[in-house]
């Protein structure tokens, strides 16, 4: 009986590690999604305020085809 009661625990364990490793994971992709949207946000406004496409990589980190693609989309 003890090493079914053992078992029970270590499942328990093994299942809340499981539980706290999918959620830290979770807000980690979840935080990656906000600032890559946040940062597509901001160089849209920065091409309908008609910023030149080098300032706009410049302060946003994106590759000139992906404003340009970004362009095609405002």
């Amino acid at each position: 009986m003890k090493w079914v009661e053992r078992l029970c625990n270590a499942f328990d364990e093994k299942y809340e590690e499981g539980i706290k490793q999918g959620i830290s994971q979770g807000i980690k992709q979840g935080k990656k999604q906000g600032i890559s949207q946040g940062i597509l946000s901001v160089a849209k406004n920065m091409l309908k305020d008609n910023v030149k496409i080098e300032d706009i990589k410049k302060f946003t980190g994106l590759s000139k085809k992906e404003i340009q693609d970004l362009k095609l989309q405002c």
